[in-house]
């Protein structure tokens, strides 16, 4: 033991005025302990500890022990092998800081830290908050984490049950409960648009339906022809179609399902009642199915008209039913025929004259093989000196079989 300052090694320097340190192990000899013992501990050194080649400190350890657990239960070591600081009971503090590199500071309080244990061997360190942690949701839940941001997001799953992604033949889709948990059901579709509603594909309801190309159509259906078949899907169906427009005067004009007032719109396959339907894996893209089918359809209209006068007004509204027969023929053009004449089954009218002529009429539109035209027209009649604006909704029963069926082969008895 030395008094004063020395660069020699001495066990202990005791400094001798307050601007000299005491020193213990002066010039950093390896192989030493400094130990205070506890009472009648002498043989195994049990008590505080400072062991000088690693520079841990020991507080409740011995020197006789080496079962100390580091990285595995097999892997027994002497205290100081287990941390700079080890402690053999209860530690008691005021406050604790916690960084993430020892010196760094972790950032501003208000980011949300949390200590968790980050490997097997137990070592706890600080963490970003995380719910992955504690909850990995269950569809449809789904835990998404942005680490830059240190953001958890709680949202709606973009995976089926099956954790297969959810693409565009799948919009639409509903949660519902099935009894013992949430699913996605196909039997109830509201298929969405990020454009606007006159892009809207329409809506489901039921199973084994089949969409017309034409927007905001709706379809309801219990089940089709035959089961577990796409080729059959719509085969046996209601289908409901909203189409407005107007008469300036005394003309003919057809009912479109986007018209607007300050558009102009032209027929094609997706504002009109086409022979096309939308493909079963890709709604966005019309295809013509090769189906013979039957159409059962009841026209619902209305129509109010104005003179330009004050009180000026007049009306029409009735009702109007028929059907049609649709096939693709060997050379790949369509035959489309009515069954019959339409019938007038109500007809009421106020100012405007409609004594002596339909306010609708049904027009089977075919152009050769150009499926893209192919339709069936709603034509509005007007009346002289008066304009109107036409609402209508057409309600068509349809059954159908993919085009190359025959009656009497395997796919039917």
């Amino acid at each position: 033991m030395q008094q004063g300052a020395n660069n020699t090694f001495n066990n202990i320097i005791l400094g001798s005025t307050q601007s000299i340190n005491t020193v213990f192990n002066n010039a950093g000899a390896a192989g030493h302990y400094f130990i205070v013992a506890e009472s009648g501990q002498g043989s195994s050194k049990k008590g505080m500890q400072y062991f000088v080649n690693s520079g841990a400190l020991g507080v409740g350890v011995d020197t006789t022990t080496n079962d100390w657990q580091v990285s595995s239960v097999s892997d027994a070591k002497y205290w100081y092998e287990a941390g700079k600081l080890v402690i053999n009971g209860k530690i008691r503090a005021q406050e604790l800081q916690l960084t993430p590199n020892g010196k760094t500071l972790p950032g501003s309080n208000s980011i949300n830290k949390y200590l968790k244990i980050i490997d097997n061997a137990g070592n706890i360190g600080l963490d970003t908050i995380d719910l992955d942690y504690q909850f990995s949701g269950i569809h449809p839940l789904n835990i998404v984490t942005n680490v830059s941001d240190e953001i958890v997001t709680i949202r709606l799953a973009t995976t089926n049950s099956n954790n297969v992604n959810l693409g565009s033949s799948d919009n639409g889709l509903m949660i519902v409960w099935d009894g013992a948990k949430w699913i996605h059901n196909k039997g109830f579709r509201f298929p969405q648009s990020v454009d606007n509603t006159d892009n809207t594909v329409g809506i489901e309801l039921g199973n084994d339906v089949s969409l017309n190309s034409c927007k905001n159509n709706h379809v309801s259906a219990g089940g089709a022809l035959v089961r577990n078949t796409s080729n059959w899907k719509g085969s046996s169906q209601n289908s409901k179609f909203y189409l407005r427009g107007r008469t300036l005067g005394d003309v003919s004009s057809e009912l479109l399902a986007d018209w607007h007032k300050n558009t102009s719109s032209t027929a094609n396959i997706n504002n009109t009642i086409s022979l096309q339907y939308l493909s079963d894996t890709n709604p966005n893209v019309p295809v013509d199915h090769n189906r013979t089918f039957v159409w059962n359809y009841t026209v619902n209209y209305s129509a109010v008209f104005s003179d330009n006068t004050v009180n000026g007004y007049g009306a029409v509204a009735g009702e109007l039913k028929g059907a049609i027969l649709s096939y693709r023929n060997t050379n790949g053009t369509r035959t489309t025929v009515k069954l019959g004449s339409d019938t007038v089954t109500e007809k009421r009218y106020n100012t405007v004259d409609y004594s002596t002529k339909a306010p609708i009429g049904v027009s089977i539109l075919n152009d050769g093989d150009n499926i893209n035209v192919q339709r069936l027209g709603i034509f509005a009649s007007g009346v002289s000196n008066y304009n109107g604006l036409w609402s209508v909704m057409v309600d068509i029963n349809q059954v159908f079989v993919p085009s190359g069926i025959n009656f009497g082969n395997s796919d039917i008895v």
